[in-house]
């Protein structure tokens, strides 16, 4: 069974997808109509890689990310995921292609992030790995691809774990900031914890593209306090989806 691309729609409000079964049907595109088969992708990617850690040897589906190909379980999946819960139960024309033995979807995302995905699915310790101390730089890195495709996907208790992961560096409330104020700035002393004009642009980015509405009126009130010229420097290097840090050197804000 192979199942036509899955493409993510930027509209979408992350708690309130149509889940319907002719609502998944009807985006994708069958093997008699044309779609993508299996052989399609070897040709136009000849050498597609099984992840090392996600290719499983009783995994049940493989999911083509990219160039990198994941085989795992439908039923952990449909167990976590909305979305891939409706997904599985969609019926498939017989005779298509598989690998070895398992049926085929390609998904239209970036293989770190669906690598970043699976991790926090399968391995319950996967939020503490992150340091308690890590800054906002590093929360985005660690949390954005979980949280664009746990919004996607609708992963319920992933999106919520970014998103309190979040704002711990962007609070929501007065009283957030003033006791993150209070933890981060002792009396007496200078803020400890300072954030670069371009950390926060992403930051926002970041909130605007997965509807984590919450985190930004901090970031809004940090962007006001940062001069214009640095600003207009660090947009130009801002690009759709980017959570990583960009080359520029700014000092702390």
């Amino acid at each position: 069974m192979y199942y036509s691309p899955i493409t993510p729609d930027t509209s979408l409000r992350p708690i309130t997808p149509d889940m319907s079964s002719a609502s998944i049907r009807d985006s994708m595109v069958s093997l008699s109509s044309g779609s993508t088969s299996v052989t399609d992708i070897l040709t136009t990617n000849p050498t597609p890689r099984r992840h090392e850690s996600f290719w499983m040897y009783d995994g049940s589906i493989v999911l083509h990310v990219q160039n990198t190909l994941f085989r795992v379980h439908q039923t952990i999946l449909a167990a976590h995921s909305e979305v891939f819960a409706t997904l599985f139960t969609v019926p498939q024309p017989e005779g298509e292609d598989m690998i070895d033995g398992c049926h085929v979807v390609e998904l239209h995302d970036h293989e770190r992030d669906f690598e970043d995905l699976l991790a926090a699915v399968y391995r319950p310790d996967h939020f503490d790995t992150l340091p308690i101390d890590a800054d906002l730089d590093t929360v985005m890195i660690f949390i954005g691809g979980i949280l664009r495709l746990s919004t996607k996907y609708v992963v319920r208790y992933l999106r919520q774990r970014c998103i309190s992961l979040l704002l711990t560096k962007l609070p929501p409330t007065f009283e957030a900031y003033e006791a993150k104020s209070a933890l981060t700035s002792p009396p007496g002393n200078s803020p400890a914890e300072r954030y670069r004009s371009d950390t926060v642009m992403r930051a926002i980015r970041l909130a605007q593209d997965n509807n984590v509405l919450e985190a930004l009126p901090y970031a809004y009130y940090c962007v006001s306090r940062f001069p214009h010229k640095r600003l207009l420097k660090d947009a130009q290097g801002i690009s759709h989806g980017e959570t990583r840090p960009s080359a520029s050197s700014d000092a702390s804000a």
